[in-house]
C-alpha cells in the first residue's frame, strides 16, 4: 500500500508478518525484573558446596577443595616423592569439598579407575566439607598386620584431618606405605574407609 503525500513523497506501509513487540520502558524493567529474580532464586537453591565428582588427578596432590597452603603443599610433595625414591609406591593425595554423594570408597575407586592407577599406587581422598575420607593402601607388606594399619588411620589420619591438618594427614598416609612394602598393593577390605 503507497499513500501520497504532498511534495510528491511517497510512502510504502509494508504489512508487517508475524507479532510485533513494543518494549516500553516499563515493560523492559520488568522483564529485567523478572530474569533478575529468577536468577537470584537459582542461586539460593544451588548447594553450597560444590559437588567434586571423580576426576582426571594431573598431579600427586590435587587440591580442589583449597585447603593446601604453599609450605604445606611441598611438605606433602617431599613425601609424596620420597615414598617413591624408597620404595616405587605412587600416594596419590586428593581433597576435594565432597564425594558429590558417592559413598568415600566408591569415590576412591572410581578416582583409581579413571586414572588407571597401579598396584604401585596408594589413594588418600579426603572430603573436607563431608569430613569424611578413603585410603586405599598397600595390604601385603610384611611386618605389618591390617590392625597396625588400622591403628594407624585410628591414631594418626583421623586426628589430623580432624584438627584440620590436611598435610599431616598425608604425612600419616605416607607412613602406612612405607612399611616393608614387598610387591603390589592389593585393595582389599584392610583398605578401610572412615569417617571423621
Amino acid at each position: 500500500m503507497s499513500i501520497e503525500r504532498p511534495g510528491g513523497v511517497h510512502v510504502i506501509n509494508r504489512p508487517t508478518r508475524g507479532l510485533r513487540i513494543r518494549l516500553t520502558g516499563m515493560r523492559v524493567a520488568r522483564l529485567l525484573g523478572t530474569i533478575l529474580a529468577l536468577l537470584t532464586a537459582g542461586a539460593l537453591l544451588a548447594p553450597a558446596g560444590a559437588a567434586d565428582p571423580p576426576a582426571r588427578l594431573t598431579d600427586y596432590i590435587t587440591d580442589n577443595a583449597g585447603v593446601l597452603n604453599s609450605i604445606s603443599r611441598g611438605q606433602v610433595w617431599g613425601h609424596v616423592d620420597s615414598l617413591y625414591t624408597e620404595r616405587h609406591v605412587r600416594l596419590w593425595v586428593v581433597y576435594v569439598h565432597n564425594f558429590s554423594g558417592e559413598s568415600p570408597e566408591s569415590w576412591a575407586r572410581d578416582t583409581i579407575r579413571m586414572n588407571y592407577l597401579s598396584d604401585h599406587d596408594a589413594l588418600l581422598a579426603v572430603a573436607t566439607d563431608d569430613r569424611s575420607y578413603a585410603f586405599l593402601v598397600p595390604t601385603a607388606i610384611k611386618n605389618v598386620s591390617s590392625g597396625q594399619v588400622d591403628e594407624l588411620r585410628r591414631n594418626q589420619i583421623e586426628p589430623a584431618l580432624h584438627r584440620g591438618d590436611w598435610a599431616g594427614a598425608a604425612v600419616a598416609a605416607r607412613i602406612a606405605t612405607t612399611w616393608s612394602y614387598p610387591g603390589p598393593l592389593i585393595r582389599s577390605p584392610c583398605a578401610a574407609i572412615c569417617a571423621m
